[in-house]
C-alpha cells in the first residue's frame, strides 16, 4: 500500500503528516480532518467538518512535471486551504 506524505498550507501555517493508504481521494479528507483535529492545530470542529466535505469535493490534480505529487486548494474562510499530497516511500 502507497505511503503517503500530506503538506497543508493555510493563514500561514504549516501541517505535515503521513499515512498509508489505498489512495489520495478516498482516504485523504477523513486524514486531513484528523491531521486538523490535533490540540497544535487549533482548528474548531465546525472548521474540520468544513475542510474534509470541501476536500472530499475538491479535485485532486497531478502537479505538473512532478511525479507523485498532487494538490488541491479551496477557499476556507477566506483564504486559500492548499493540500500538496506527495506518494513517498518510508
Amino acid at each position: 500500500m502507497p505511503f503517503y506524505t500530506y503538506v497543508v498550507s493555510y493563514r500561514g501555517a504549516t501541517y505535515v503528516d503521513q499515512v498509508r493508504s489505498s489512495n489520495i481521494k478516498g482516504h485523504g479528507p477523513g486524514f486531513v480532518g484528523a491531521m486538523l483535529a490535533k490540540p497544535e492545530a487549533h482548528f474548531s470542529p465546525k472548521m474540520i467538518n468544513e475542510t474534509v466535505g470541501k476536500a472530499y469535493y475538491t479535485e485532486w490534480t497531478p502537479v505538473p512535471n512532478r511525479i507523485n505529487l498532487w494538490r488541491a486548494s479551496f477557499d476556507l474562510e477566506g483564504s486559500e486551504f492548499l493540500i500538496h499530497v506527495i506518494q513517498t516511500q518510508p
